[in-house]
């Protein structure tokens, strides 16, 4: 799921557009919403597996983005936050959300750079829950606890857009 605000709706489409090339199923409001907005917002971010947080000013003022980044969060996704415009910096709401998160800066680090960082990022999460599943599956280690255990688990990719559209 991608969680971004329209006035990022370029770079927003440009990476929805190569995550689908990369044969990812990714949800975006501007297609896949049906019914009432809040339904179909909450439905994409708890079937994601990933929530892309598109963070810029625009987000941050939006209660909308702030809604869903916050259910996506309790709903306890693997989040990313992609930094959309240059120089921004986080704080507030969405600063306190994303602050022990890694950041994919878009502007810094180019499209191609940073899309390869995101793959990574995805594949991190990916790599950590088959790991979470093997040591919960291990009898020896059933019972050891980690710091990697608990830090808060990565929001699903959503895009969003102001039309209703089904989640990933």
């Amino acid at each position: 799921m991608i969680s971004y605000s329209h006035h990022d709706k370029e770079l927003c489409h440009r990476i929805l557009n190569i995550l689908e090339k990369d044969h990812l199923r990714v949800w975006i409001d501007s297609q896949l919403m049906h019914g009432a907005t809040f339904d179909a917002m909450a439905k994409a971010i708890e079937n994601a597996e990933f929530v892309l947080v598109c963070m810029s000013d625009s987000y941050k003022q939006s209660p909308f983005c702030e809604m869903e980044a916050s259910y996506a969060v309790k709903r306890r996704c693997h989040i990313i936050p992609l930094v959309m415009t240059s120089n921004y910096k986080a704080d507030g709401w969405l600063g306190v959300l994303t602050s022990a998160l890694i950041y994919v800066d878009f502007p810094k680090l180019g499209f191609d750079k940073a899309y390869e960082e995101l793959k990574k990022q995805i594949g991190l999460f990916r790599m950590k829950d088959s790991n979470s599943t093997a040591m919960k599956q291990d009898p020896i280690h059933h019972n050891s606890s980690s710091i990697v255990d608990e830090v808060p688990k990565p929001l699903p990719i959503m895009v969003k857009n102001k039309e209703p559209h089904p989640v990933v």
